[in-house]
């Protein structure tokens, strides 16, 4: 992948993740601190951000910054949930696990 097509895909990814959180590009330039016009060339692929800004995009998002890098990658429900887990005690994410456990069981 070169670097236009890497900046294109990072654009696509941003939009879609940012239209499945129902986020306006107002909202997300705020929380990325960049300015509107700036998201916008990062969404129709004429610039590549910055690792902070990645970093902040993903967070802010809540996917991962590999869900932004690469197309095809997780569902964005998945990613949800690895972002949601980030931070959390030890203790707390085998609890979730087992209520998930519990869930596709329940649930298949």
């Amino acid at each position: 992948m070169d670097k236009d097509q890497l900046a294109k895909t990072i654009g696509e990814n941003i939009i879609h993740y940012r239209k499945a959180a129902q986020m306006t590009q107002g909202k997300l330039a705020q929380q990325l601190q960049i300015s509107t016009a700036f998201l916008c060339r990062l969404e129709r692929g004429e610039k590549i951000p910055s690792v902070l800004t990645l970093l902040l995009a993903a967070q802010a998002l809540h996917v991962s910054t590999d869900a932004l890098l690469y197309r095809g990658g997780q569902s964005p429900h998945t990613s949800n949930i690895l972002a949601m887990l980030q931070g959390q005690s030890e203790i707390s994410v085998k609890r979730i696990e087992q209520i998930i456990r519990v869930l596709l069981q329940e649930y298949p």
